[in-house]
C-alpha cells in the first residue's frame, strides 16, 4: 500500500472514531507513550495535503486561455486565419510516421474546441484542470 493510501486509511479510521464519539485510544494515531495523538497525525495531514495539491493544482478551476495554452502547446495559424494549439504528441505510429495530439481549435468566435488529432471532437473542457487530467490520461506532459 502506498504511503498516501496508508495515511488516508489512518485518517478515515480516526475520523470515524471521532464522529462516533468513540474512545480515542482506538485511533491509529494514539500512542500511550505520548498520552495523546501522535505526530504521525500531523505527518499524514501534510502528506495528504501535498498529494491533493499535486493532483489538483491551485489554478485547476481557472478557465483555459490562449496564454495558458502557449506555455507548452505549439501555436499555429492556418490558411483561413484560424488559431490552433497542438499538445506534444502522445502516440507515434512508427510504421507510417503519424503522430497524434490534442488539438485546441479557436475559431473567430473565440470558443475553444478540443479534439484528438483534429478528427475526433472531445467534450467541452473549460478549465485547466480538465485539460490537465485529459493530458495525464494520455500520458502527455507539456
Amino acid at each position: 500500500m502506498s504511503d498516501v493510501k496508508a495515511a488516508a486509511e489512518r485518517q478515515r479510521k480516526h475520523l470515524a472514531i471521532v464522529a462516533a464519539g468513540g474512545d480515542l485510544t482506538r485511533s491509529p494515531y494514539w500512542r500511550e507513550v505520548d498520552e495523546g495523538i501522535c505526530s504521525l497525525f500531523d505527518q499524514d495531514e501534510r502528506l495528504l495535503a501535498d498529494a491533493w495539491l499535486a493532483e489538483y493544482a491551485a489554478d485547476d478551476d481557472e478557465p483555459v486561455t490562449e496564454e495558458w495554452l502557449g506555455l507548452g502547446w505549439r501555436r499555429e495559424v492556418d490558411e483561413w486565419g484560424c488559431l490552433h494549439y497542438y499538445s506534444p504528441p502522445f502516440c507515434v505510429n512508427h510504421v507510417g510516421g503519424q503522430s497524434y495530439w490534442v488539438l485546441c481549435h479557436i475559431p473567430e468566435s473565440g470558443e475553444l474546441q478540443f479534439s484528438l488529432g483534429g478528427d475526433f471532437p472531445l467534450p467541452d473542457m473549460k478549465t485547466r484542470g480538465q485539460v490537465r487530467r485529459l493530458l495525464a490520461g494520455l500520458g502527455i506532459t507539456p
